[in-house]
């Protein structure tokens, strides 16, 4: 009788204190990764949260040049912002979330970041 008392609050204690946290719509769903893309010649982009802060970087490792804006990031339906707190600048991208791709719009251009893998 006791080990089944033992497995019910094991199995209890497992349901309400799980460490993982359920992704409800697309935004949660960029939040919850960092991204990548590998871009021409040797350059790369990311794009990484923690909590509501976030960093996007294209990286140009042939003239060993950086992009970076860090800031505050809100996502609505179809659009990421990042506001840079020390610039007063709000960059504002379209995107769209298909699969295992995110695709950033700004400007007319389009960069496909890819999920990265836990861990990776």
């Amino acid at each position: 009788m006791k080990i089944i008392r033992f497995l019910a609050v094991l199995a209890l204690v497992f349901t309400l204190c799980s460490c993982t946290r359920a992704i409800k719509n697309s935004s949660d769903e960029i939040r919850l990764n960092s991204w990548s893309a590998r871009l021409y010649g040797k350059s790369v982009a990311s794009l990484k949260f923690s909590g509501d802060e976030a960093n996007f970087i294209i990286l140009d490792k042939n003239n060993k040049t950086e992009l970076k804006i860090s800031g505050t990031a809100f996502i609505d339906k179809n659009r990421i912002m990042i506001f840079e707190k020390d610039s007063k600048e709000n960059y504002i991208f379209g995107y769209k979330l298909k699969d295992n791709i995110l695709s950033l719009h700004y400007d007319g251009g389009k960069i496909n970041l890819h999920r990265q893998k836990a861990g990776g």
